[in-house]
Parts: structure tokens; sequence; C-alpha cells
């Protein structure tokens, strides 16, 4: 799965500095699978604020920087900008940024203010290829919060995640990080100390993913690590949010079926399927449907192929050969969900189905899709 997808990118960040203990490219972890942070950095770079008045700083300022595990926070304040009041990077008096001090008895308050999410700011200098980085911090009961950051400058992600999406509880102040490459870091703010507490290398096929502040929102939002994501679809279960060629989108319905409700299979929206994969479909009747597809099997061949599902039915029609489906198609809000491997399956399109939350990723057009 790491090689299919790109996780987005997301790089999810408990919010304090970190003090790292063991020195610059080792780690302090709880964790039997470590990773190396030697080599690894990235900066994340304040452009502007988009407040009421969108105000563009005099130059781009540094948000906060990672190296080798060791994240350093800069101050921010709250200015008068023409009866406006703005966020805005702090300077000394030789006009350099400011870094927040471990020892600053409000450091909480600083950081909470440098993560505005009407700071506009984007990923600067990295050695990684980082995509996309989003940073959380874990706020007791106000639960895990997130800003997103990309390579550009798209809309913010910032959302609100309860606390028991984890299945640890961490202190007030906690924050973990997640990359391309499922490397997964928490920190940990105990006054005026700061730690990594966990660091590790995983397989988000193997592992539960409530385990990973954030992951089940942040991760495999677009497959990008190779400029990919033009040909891709990345969804999964939630209130219509999926990933398409790269940018993320949202469908007015869930596109995936839930597989608890549905007994284990994933099923998938039949009419999300045409329109993401641009394969016409027509309703037959309200239990019937036809999809086509051009597949292209070699260079110079090309193959139309059309399916027919009914619903209720574990049989469909490829090209009028009846074949076994692993499940039977059904209605539900009035809409037919199909099994999705099955259906990308008959459509030569490539699919790959994460085993531990039922994350679809689906090649379109002509992509390819290595194992």
């Amino acid at each position: 799965m790491r090689k299919i997808v790109n996780i987005l990118v997301a790089i999810v960040i408990s919010m304090f500095f970190v003090l790292n203990p063991m020195g610059a490219g080792k780690i302090a972890s709880l964790s039997e699978k470590y990773f190396d942070t030697r080599d690894r950095y990235f900066d994340i770079v304040a452009y502007g604020y988009d407040g009421p008045q969108k105000i563009e700083y005099k130059e781009p300022s540094p948000l906060f920087r990672y190296y080798e595990g060791a994240i350093t926070f800069f101050e921010f304040e709250i200015k008068d900008q023409d009866g406006t009041n703005i966020v805005a990077p702090k300077f000394d008096e030789n006009g350099n940024p400011i870094k927040i001090k471990q020892n600053d008895p409000k450091i909480i308050e600083k950081i909470l203010l440098c993560l505005s999410p009407m700071i506009n700011a984007k990923i600067g200098n990295n050695s990684k290829n980082f995509k996309e980085v989003a940073l959380g911090i874990y706020l007791g009961d106000r639960g895990w919060e997130y800003l997103a950051y990309s390579l550009d400058f798209p809309e913010h992600h910032h959302f609100n995640r309860a606390s028991s999406m984890s299945d640890k509880i961490y202190p007030y102040g906690t924050f973990s990080i997640v990359d391309n490459d499922f490397n997964f870091e928490v920190y940990e703010y105990y006054g005026v100390m700061h730690q990594r507490t966990r660091a590790e290398a995983f397989n988000p096929d193997l592992c539960n993913i409530h385990e990973y502040p954030g992951l089940d929102e942040m991760a495999e939002i677009s497959y990008s690590r190779y400029d990919f994501g033009q040909g891709y679809l990345q969804t999964g279960y939630g209130p219509g949010k999926y990933c398409l060629a790269g940018q993320q989108r949202e469908w007015a319905e869930n596109a995936l079926a839930s597989r608890k409700r549905m007994g284990g299979e994933i099923l998938i929206d039949i009419r999300f399927l045409s329109e993401v994969l641009f394969s016409p479909m027509i309703y037959n009747d309200s239990k019937s449907c036809t999809i086509k597809r051009l597949c292209q099997l070699k260079s110079s061949e090309i193959e139309l192929v059309e399916l027919k599902f009914t619903a209720d039915s574990k049989k469909v029609l490829v090209n009028g050969v009846e074949k076994d489906l692993s499940e039977a198609p059904t209605i539900i809000n009035d809409r037919l969900y199909v099994p999705v491997a099955d259906a990308c399956k008959f459509l030569k399109a490539n699919c790959h189905i994460r085993g531990t939350d039922g994350a679809v990723l689906i090649a379109r057009f002509f992509a390819s899709m290595r194992e």
C-alpha cells in the first residue's frame, strides 16, 4: 500500500516544540518500529492573512520548522491593520523572526495564535518532496484540531476531531505528525518540557488507524508522490469527501456504503463511479442499470466494456455474458450501490482497497496501478 498511495501527504504535527533528548536523527520512541529522521526537514512559510481584508506580509516569514525530529515555532502577534485585527509575524529589533522559546510560559497561547487558519501559508524548503502537511494539536475536551498545508495555496482544511478517534488519551498540548511515507510522530508538552514520546513507520494496511490521530481524515487524500494524482480517485467513508485529480472534492451523498452495514463488502454509488471514470451509465428501471467504459488493452487496442447490474442479484452481465459478483448490489436512498472491487475488475479499472478502513483508490483513464 505504501508503494501505491502517497498518502497525501499529511503530516499531523502535535504542536509543541520538540526537545530532542537523543540528538538529531535519533528517536525517543515507545515504538518498536523506528524511522530515521536524518536529512528529514521542512518549513511552513506564511505569506499573508485571509481575514475580512486579504493582507500580504511584506515578506514571507517562517511559521514553523521541522528539522531532523525537532520542531521550532515562530512568534506571531495580533496587530491593527486599518482598523482590522490581523495575525502577523513578530520580528526582533534586527528584523529577524522570533523563535518561541521552549520555556516560554505562554507557549501554548503563542502556538495557537500562529496556527490561525486565516494565515495563508504553504510548504517551503523540504527534503523529502512533501506535497501536503497537516498540523494538529490535542486540546483536551476540544479534541484534535488540524490545519493542512501544501506546496501551493489551496483552501485550508480546518476541522476538529474528537479525542475518541484515537485509542490513546494524550495530554493537553500534544502534537502529532504523519507524512507521506507513513512516518508517525507524537510530541507531548509538560510545563516547560517538550518530548517526543512516539515515532514509528507503519503500514496503513496492517495498522489500526484509530491509534493515529488524524489518519482517518488526512491519510491518502491524494496519490501524488510521483505526480500521478491526475489519474486517480481516492475515497473513503464519510460525508461525501473524496480526492479526484489531486484535488479535494465533495459528493452529495456517501460514495461508499458502510462495510458494517453491508456485512463486509464495500459498495460504491454507481452514479459516482460513472462520473469519476467518465463511464456513461443509465438506469434501465428502478432496480437495474448499465454502465459502459472504453478500456485500452494495448497501445493499439481499445475495448468497450458494458456491465448490467441488478439490485439484489449476485449476477452481472459483462458484454452480455453472465458473471458472478461477490456481493449483490443494493438500493440505498434511491441509489444503486455495487461492489466496488467487482465493478472495477469488470470495467478494467485498477483498484486497491485498504484493509483497515476500506479506503478505496481507483485508477481512472488508463493510469497504471503498481502493486
